[in-house]
């Protein structure tokens, strides 16, 4: 997992597309032209702004450059991490590409990608706009750009910009949580049984995180009702259920929560003891909750978890609605030990 920096300031209010100007990759080979990789956006992101032709030109900052010499395995051009990037920022459309040198002019290769609907398309004659901005940078030669950059940065770039924070990392994610806390009856078996207990446990992949938090999984359920001496007769339950998970996971950054909903449903195996006897019975179960979770520095976070859990048992269903204190485990390696801005 990785860092990038992108300049929020949108410069250009009365755009109708809020177009992120991107890196240029250095396909050269040779590091003498390594400073065309920020030079190059900065370059089309001044001409699109002078062009003004419905586009709201925001350019990206040049963290990501030296995060990438510090973390050589970390990779700027990652379709995964620009989606999250424009996501994180409502960009509609991110300029980039990359760039080769021949007789001291680049020749660049330029991409759109359109983030909502994750399509990627080549620069061409066919987007007229973006294909006439890389002919004239790549006309103006190495030396041209390089001057170009540097007599505009006090006019373009000044004051600073301010630098968000985040870090997209793999778009696929695992994650075990467990919690337990009390079971409340309802309805006839609120009646003849107090508050028990109910515990769970879930492995949920999350397939593409970054652009979809829609994870898919297991659950596996343990409840236990005991009735004591008195009126009515000694008794207990015991349900062991198992099925499948579905998690939608929703993260507030500001505030370093998170609030997960969940909808699990299989089979259960319950056993009623009364006295000496045993009944026992296989029925399907539903569990629905809301999950409230406090991110922390580590591996794991802290959750408070409420729902329902209704086990479709013979002829009287046995519904109940619970409450849970539980931990969430990151179980993805991570590639950056930062924990900052996790979703």
């Amino acid at each position: 997992m990785f860092a990038l920096f992108i300049a929020p300031a949108i410069l250009d209010a009365a755009g109708d597309r809020k177009v992120l100007v991107y890196y240029f990759k250095n396909l050269t080979g040779e590091d003498a032209y390594n400073g065309l990789v920020y030079e190059i956006p900065r370059y089309l992101y001044s001409r699109l702004k002078e062009v003004n032709g419905g586009y709201s030109p925001v350019v990206v900052d040049e963290g990501g450059i030296e995060l990438s010499k510090k973390e050589p395995s970390v990779d700027l051009w990652a379709s995964s991490s620009l989606m999250d990037l424009a996501h994180r920022q409502g960009i509609d459309e991110v300029l980039y590409g990359s760039f080769y040198v021949f007789n001291e002019k680049p020749v660049l290769v330029g991409k759109v990608l359109y983030p909502r609907s994750g399509l990627i398309m080549e620069v061409t004659e066919k987007t007229p706009a973006y294909f006439d901005l890389l002919n004239e940078a790549s006309k103006g030669g190495v030396a041209g750009l390089a001057r170009d950059g540097e007599g505009k940065q006090d006019k373009e770039y000044s004051p600073p910009f301010a630098r968000t924070f985040g870090t997209p990392g793999s778009s696929k994610k695992t994650a075990l949580m467990t919690s337990v806390g009390p079971l409340f009856p309802l309805g006839e078996w609120g009646e003849l049984f107090p508050s028990g207990i109910l515990g769970e446990t879930s492995f949920v992949y999350f397939p593409k995180i970054n652009t979809f938090p829609l994870g898919l999984g297991v659950n596996a359920d343990y409840a236990f009702l005991t009735r004591g001496s008195g009126v009515f007769v000694d008794s207990k339950i015991t349900a062991l259920s198992l099925g499948a998970a579905l998690q939608y996971k929703l993260a507030l950054k500001k505030i370093r929560k998170a609030i997960v909903f969940d909808l699990n449903t299989g089979m259960n195996y319950t056993m009623l003891e009364m006295n000496s006897e045993f009944l026992t019975s296989f029925d399907p179960y539903f569990k629905a909750g809301v999950s409230f979770i406090t991110q922390s520095k580590k591996r794991f976070d802290f959750s408070l978890k409420g729902g329902l859990f209704s086990i479709n048992y013979r002829d009287v269903p046995m519904d109940a609605v619970y409450v849970q204190a539980g931990i969430w485990a990151n179980t993805t390696r991570r590639s950056d030990k930062s924990s900052k801005g996790r979703p």
